[in-house]
């Protein structure tokens, strides 16, 4: 009895949650992701590195960094997010090749449907034998 009791407490808690609507819903967000992709082209001797993060986590990390409200969406602000971003991705991405650190290139800054796209170029990169990431973004 004990055990279908707890069950039906546990459906129901689901089933509340899922009703919420959004605004609630973000104060238990509990994940936060960022993916980063490295490409190599060995031929054309340069790497690009994509970021790939989730508008409202990007929001919430900026706003921690400068005290501030951020509105990635807001055109007016489009600069200064965009200032703000690289700068936070400086500080929280750190790439080496064969060792040494680089600091890529700034190509563009892309706001997606459900996701912000940050490109980046390494150029002038002969051979390739390690990659390492330090990903910090969240």
């Amino acid at each position: 009895m004990y055990k279908r009791r707890a069950f039906f407490s546990l459906v129901s808690l689901f089933l509340l949650l899922a009703s919420l609507k959004e605004p609630v819903i973000k104060a238990f967000h509990p994940l936060y992701v960022s993916v980063v992709q490295f490409d190599y082209s060995g031929s054309d001797k340069f790497a690009t590195v994509l970021c790939k993060i989730f508008p409202d986590d990007l929001e919430a990390a900026l706003q921690k960094k400068y005290n501030r409200q951020v509105n990635i969406f807001n055109k007016a602000n489009q600069a200064s997010v965009s200032e703000e971003t690289l700068d936070y991705l400086n500080d929280h991405l750190q790439i080496k090749i064969n060792g040494q650190p680089v600091i890529p290139a700034y190509m563009n800054f892309k706001i997606e449907d459900k996701a912000i796209s940050i490109n980046f170029k390494i150029s002038r990169l002969d051979a390739v034998r390690r990659v390492e990431i330090n990903d910090s973004i969240f």
